[in-house]
């Protein structure tokens, strides 16, 4: 078993580089030089996405965290995940807080999340952002 600092197995890398040229096509940078957004919550499934993509295209990704606010422990988090970004030498954002609209809390922060995460996209000229998600988090939302 791998360690927690080790870098992704080369087979995973080139799988990952394979994939994701497959969708964007090889050498679509944007017009900045960074090609993908990463949205890293600090879960290990975001994590791994995260050193994956660096691994894969190095020096070719930024890093954003969104910080509802919602638990006193959010910011101090997002600012964790802008330190393991900083170790990687990936560029990291934090976004947010932002209030969110009434109703369901967690559809609302789902619909806040993803409209952060476009506007910074949009900002820093990515063409696409990733988030990571396991075999859990798609039971739970389908039992939701």
């Amino acid at each position: 078993m791998p360690t927690p600092n080790a870098p992704p197995p080369e087979e995973a890398v080139g799988r990952f580089r394979r994939d994701f040229e497959a969708l964007t096509g090889a050498g679509g940078a944007c017009p900045n030089g960074i090609l993908f957004g990463i949205a890293v919550s600090g879960g290990p499934d975001s994590l791994a996405l995260l050193r994956l993509a660096q691994a894969a295209l190095p020096g070719r990704i930024v890093a954003a965290t969104v910080d509802h606010g919602l638990r006193t422990e959010s910011a101090e988090e997002a600012r964790d995940v802008g330190r393991i970004c900083e170790t990687l030498a990936i560029p990291h954002h934090i976004l947010g807080p932002e209030p969110l609209a009434a109703g369901n809390m967690q559809e609302q922060a789902r619909v806040l999340r993803y409209r952060l995460l476009d506007r910074w996209a949009r900002a820093q000229r990515i063409a696409c952002v990733a988030t990571a998600h396991h075999r859990d988090d798609v039971a739970e939302s389908f039992l939701m």
